[in-house]
This record gives structure tokens, sequence and C-alpha cells, in this order.
């Protein structure tokens, strides 16, 4: 009587490392990238969330201008009008260094027009990576 063992043979183990060694290959680099694009929309989240702030916080200082505590002075691109808006801990600003202390800096574009109410604002993350914002100049009324 033979007796049959039962298992994979050799070349079966093989086979299937060398399989999962070329699907590995394959997926990796889809994986890989998902940390830049992550980061990529955490900038881009957080500026459109000060930018949303700051056109709430105007359109707060034009509508009802006699409420003080609906109205943000904004003065211009930087940590310290950033923090007087998004007072909800959204994003953590410190300091007159502008530098926030989640990892972002907030400085004036280039291009700005002193004149007008609204001004260019650069969001800048750890990496060097930027994305702009509006910032909308308003003052409470005294």
């Amino acid at each position: 009587m033979s007796a049959r063992s039962s298992g994979f043979t050799l070349i079966e183990v093989v086979i299937v490392i060398v399989l999962l060694g070329i699907l590995t290959a394959m997926v990796m680099p889809r994986f890989v990238n998902l940390t830049g694009e992550a980061r990529d929309s955490a900038l881009d989240a957080t500026a459109a969330a000060i930018g949303a702030a700051m056109a709430m916080n105007y359109a707060n200082c034009r509508i009802n201008p006699l409420n003080q505590q609906q109205c943000q002075w904004v003065n211009g691109c930087n940590a310290a009008s950033v923090l007087r808006v998004m007072n909800d801990g959204t994003v953590i600003v410190s300091g007159e260094a502008a530098i926030p202390a989640n990892g972002y800096a907030v400085s004036d574009a280039p291009d700005n027009n002193d004149e007008s109410t609204e001004r260019r604002c650069i969001l800048t993350n750890h990496t060097g990576q930027t994305q702009t914002f509006t910032a909308f100049i308003a003052e409470p009324s005294r």
C-alpha cells in the first residue's frame, strides 16, 4: 500500500509566491501616492474653510454692523486675522509670525490691491505647497 501525502508541492508554492509578488508590484504604486494626495486635499480644504469663514465674517459685518460679537476685525492676510475668524478651533494659529500650530503659514499674495476690501492670501503647508484663499477686510463699527 502506498501512503499518499496531502499538501502542496514545492513548485505550487513557488508559483503562488511569484503571482503574489506580481500582484503586489501592480497594486503598490496606487497606494504610495495617497499620502501626497491626502496632504493636497487637506491644504485645499483648509484654504476653503478659511476663505468661507472670511466671507461669512465680512457678511456679518456688512449686514449687522451694530452687532460687535459677530463681526471680527480682519486687516489682511495674517495669522491674527485668521485666528479671529476661525475661533471654533478649526485652524489653530499662533503668534505674530503668521505660522499656525498645525503647520500652515499665511501670507499676502504679491498682486494685492491695498484699496480693495478683498485680498488674495496664500496658505503654505510644511512641505511648501500653496493654496490661495480670499480675505475680506472687515472692521467692527465703533
